[in-house]
């Protein structure tokens, strides 16, 4: 086992086992891959036509989301094979955030509104121990 991959699974523990993986040459090579498995894929990214997540439909397929390294982003061969560019949009001088926050608030953002179309949860119930 390559030894990046050792570190994740030894830092998930059982929650790895809930998340399928595998691995590609290239984020190309995998976007593709997705697609040919059925997926709809988007780009998590600041591109000029990329459009705000909250406001996508989303897709009746699976689902993949793709986020780029924290310093170049998405490769310019995978974005241009994605599906759609997506942005989180933000406010002030900063257009982008870190990755892992971005990448974050993207999966929460898209399993809020399965869960709230499903009737699994409703999109204004408090925290639990907080007023509404």
């Amino acid at each position: 086992m390559e030894p990046s991959r050792y570190s994740i699974l030894r830092r998930a523990r059982a929650a790895a086992a809930q998340v399928p993986a595998s691995s590609a040459v290239s984020a190309k090579d995998a976007v593709s891959r997705l697609q040919a498995s059925g997926f709809c894929v988007w780009a998590l990214e600041t591109t000029s036509g990329a459009r705000p997540l909250q406001t996508m439909q989303l897709p009746s397929r699976p689902l993949a989301l793709i986020v780029g390294n924290e310093k170049y982003g998405v490769s310019v061969d995978a974005l241009e094979c994605c599906d759609q560019h997506v942005c989180i949009t933000t406010v002030g001088i900063k257009n982008s955030l870190n990755v892992a926050v971005a990448g974050s608030i993207a999966v929460f953002e898209v399993a809020r509104r399965l869960a709230a179309a499903s009737g699994r949860v409703a999109t204004d119930t408090p925290l639990p121990g907080k007023a509404s």
